[in-house]
């Protein structure tokens, strides 16, 4: 029994560990295949959430010798840096713009240089990167084919030899042949082989690009596929069966030109974008991925230029005059630094405008903010290729304490054009920017869920005007910019390019050699900028506009130029400079100014006693001397209204001061010895012997030319002088004369006498 019971025993216990061992594997097997799903669920999030690298490689049009080695040495760089063992879909893509958004179309390229860069395209060395041949529509007139902006010559081969093709809407690609006389066999075969190995288009397609004796016809056999023949098969093909399709695309003669629009209803173009920035989400790229151009990386020569504290329309003259100083040396990466900016919106979207313009072939931007770069200061990085945070920096938001101000619903409505002609300039989304001026904007973050996983911000109005493309996007969350964006949150949020400590990371993403060149403001730049600031105050105006009346009108008195004609033009000269050094003042204020002046002389020495050019030329020159003082002519908002008062206190001011004064020296000059100098003395006129009914009796003096005489009283420069014993109203050549210095007349014509010291 006991022998029975144990073997029982036995047999449960190995029957107990047989069951445990089978639930631990089919356990293990369930946790693995939970495993397997999470990472193909993963994978599969992964492929939507990272977007893939991509690189932007010139092409100058046309193609020759110069051409060909940077490209190829673009493309090799490229290659060798790319990633080994990656799934096809998710490799490096090169993008190859060719110039045709300049409106070159590609004629002259030369046959032997396109065909080492089709050779180069196909070459197994790239087989790790994919490449796209990418043909923007012209901002101007485009080639005569119909309004098309077509690529065409032999760069057409290097187009077609890109794994694949996108075309704007309203470009075209074609008319390959169009630089050959003769079509020979060398180029038959350079356009069958290239780009056949990708097979993109139909052979017959490409040969009718070449050879304008192949023609090009659609057919469809009956119950068969679309395909593309030479006219002369198609007529063979014909005269056999019936074609349920039969279109002449080129017709005999004529190489063929196929459009964007052509192509995509062939389905035989799979990208056309309206822009750069559209390319890059069709094929699901990185933010800003096609504004660095592959073949500048290595070669940067760079600027840093810190932004001042407070932007206005001084700091755009100062940005723009350095850079473009810097351009001339051969500056091709400007980094604007931001460290604590402040900036009223017209100022920053002046300076914004003017980096984003800058954007090109030779030049690129990047905004580099290490502190706080608020409210409409966020333009001038936004507007930049790049933007560079540092980890603490905040992008936007405003300050109460800071003496920020929030704009009106007037004033914003007013700014918004401005900012969405910047954003389509900057190639940017414009509701981030219009965030910047508006803390209480509702920012949406959408997220392109069915092809490259890209983030964009838009406001409701922004993504409505995607029409049917906002089935794409999807809302994710929404996003608050009243108290500024920190650095982790734009990075998530694809706004920045690089998280960087301090300058050196930035030098080394950017691969430089050295430091950047740091641009401030000199010495002599900084005493300028303090002498304009204490002529630009409202009170110095004011004295400066008195001393301009008061100088001419003493000018224009007597005849002749002397000391009250240089310090009146001297004061009119301080005041608009001022102003113009601070950004108020443009060409317009000071052509306004001196055209009034003509007015007014013409009225004065020309036509006198018709009144309009005395009356217009005196409008101008007020109204001249109240704009100089703004940055614009009319006020059309709350705060413009509020700059009036202060930009006429200058004006009124020195209106009334210059009338009081008239008052005041009529009655002071007797009583002052010191001011008496600087009129005549009735007393000396009768001590000289003559009346008053006697100043204009003779009106001939001139057999006085040559003779010489005495001074009796101050000629300053006008005064009386006894003269072959007689005594004449008299003017010196400009100088002082005190009384009793001997004489001498230099010019005498009617009643008009000019004297000069003798001897002098």
């Amino acid at each position: 029994m006991f022998f029975v019971a144990h073997k029982n025993q036995t047999r449960n216990v190995a029957l107990t560990r047989s069951r445990f061992w089978a639930s631990w594997r089919i356990l293990m097997f369930a946790f693995a295949w939970c495993c397997l799903a999470s990472s193909l669920c993963h994978g599969q999030e992964e492929a939507v959430t990272e977007p893939r690298l991509g690189r932007l490689v010139k092409v100058r049009l046309p193609i020759d010798d110069s051409v060909k080695r940077e490209v190829r040495s673009a493309l090799e760089s490229i290659a060798d840096n790319a990633p080994l063992a990656v799934r096809p879909e998710k490799r490096l893509v090169v993008v190859l713009e060719f110039d045709t958004q300049s409106g070159k179309t590609g004629r002259g390229s030369q046959l032997d240089e396109c065909q080492a860069l089709a050779r180069v395209l196909t070459d197994r060395r790239l087989s790790g990167i994919e490449t796209v041949a990418y043909l923007p529509a012209a901002s101007g007139a485009a080639d005569s084919n119909q309004g098309k902006t077509v690529l065409s010559g032999h760069a057409v081969l290097v187009a077609l030899s890109a794994n694949r093709l996108a075309l704007e809407p309203g470009t075209a690609i074609g008319d390959a042949g169009v630089d050959e006389r003769e079509i020979d066999e060398v180029m038959e075969v350079a356009y069958r082989v290239f780009p056949g190995r990708r097979g993109r288009l139909p052979p017959p397609m490409v040969a009718s690009m070449l050879d304008a004796s192949v023609g090009l016809a659609r057919i469809q056999k009956t119950n068969g596929p679309i395909t593309y023949v030479g006219l002369s098969e198609r007529d063979e093909i014909e005269s056999k069966e019936n074609l349920d399709v039969n279109q002449t695309v080129a017709a005999a003669g004529k190489r063929a030109v196929l459009s964007a629009e052509q192509l995509k209803d062939f389905g035989l173009l799979g990208l056309m974008p309206e822009s750069k920035s559209e390319l890059e989400r069709e094929l699901g790229l990185a933010n800003d991925s096609l504004n660095l151009q592959v073949s500048e990386v290595r070669d940067w020569k760079a600027i840093e230029l810190p932004l001042p504290y407070s932007v206005d329309e001084k700091a755009e003259r100062w940005i723009i005059r350095n850079v473009n100083r810097s351009r001339r040396d051969g500056v091709n990466l400007v980094i604007v630094t931001i460290d604590e900016s402040f900036g009223d919106p017209n100022g920053c979207l002046a300076v914004a405008r003017q980096l984003a313009e800058l954007s090109g072939d030779d030049v690129q931007t990047v905004a580099f903010v290490r502190g706080k770069a608020r409210g409409a200061v966020g333009l001038v990085a936004l507007a930049c290729d790049h933007l560079i945070m540092a980890p603490d920096a905040v992008l936007g938001g405003f300050e109460e304490e800071a003496g920020d101000e929030f704009l009106s619903k007037e004033e914003l409505e007013q700014l918004q054009p401005a900012v969405k002609r910047l954003a389509e300039v900057a190639e940017k989304d414009w509701s981030i920017m219009m965030a910047m001026l508006d803390p209480g904007l509702v920012v949406t973050r959408y997220r392109d869920t069915k092809q490259s996983g890209k983030i964009r911000l838009m406001t409701d109005e922004e993504a409505m005007s995607l029409g049917d493309k906002l089935s794409d996007w999807q809302p994710q969350d929404v996003l608050s910019v009243s108290s500024g964006l920190k650095a982790a949150t734009a990075e998530r949020f694809g706004l920045t390019r690089l998280v960087a400590q301090d300058m050196g990371q930035v030098q080394t993403f950017y691969q430089l050699d050295a430091a950047p060149e740091i641009v401030q403001l000199t010495s002599t730049e900084r005493m300028v900028d303090r002498i304009a600031s204490f002529f630009r105050n409202p009170i110095i105006g004011l004295f400066l506009l008195l001393g301009a009346f008061f100088f001419i009108s003493n000018e224009m008195s007597a005849p002749g130029l002397g000391v009250p004609g240089f310090l009146g033009t001297l004061c009119v000269v301080l005041y608009f400079w001022s102003h113009w050094f601070g950004g108020a003042t443009e060409v317009f204020e000071i052509l306004m100014f001196v055209l009034g002046l003509i007015f007014i002389g013409l009225e004065i020495f020309v036509i006198p006693g018709i009144g309009i050019f005395g009356i217009g030329g005196t409008l101008l020159v007020l109204t001249s001397i109240v704009l100089a003082s703004q940055d614009f002519v009319v006020p059309i908002n709350g705060k413009q209204w509020a700059q009036v008062p202060y930009s006429m206190m200058p004006l009124i001011g020195a209106g009334l001061g210059f009338v009081g004064a008239v008052f005041f020296l009529q009655t002071a000059i007797e009583k002052s010895p010191l001011l008496r100098r600087f009129v005549l003395d009735t007393s000396e006129n009768d001590e000289a012997g003559f009346e008053e009914k006697d100043k204009e009796a003779v009106a001939d003096w001139s057999h006085l030319m040559g003779m010489s005489g005495q001074a009796i009283t101050r000629l300053s420069p006008s005064g009386k002088a006894r003269i072959d014993g007689g005594v004449y109203d008299v003017i010196s050549t400009g100088q002082m004369v005190d009384k009793g210095v001997a004489i001498e007349v230099v010019e005498a014509v009617a009643n008009r006498v000019v004297v000069q010291p003798k001897g002098a």
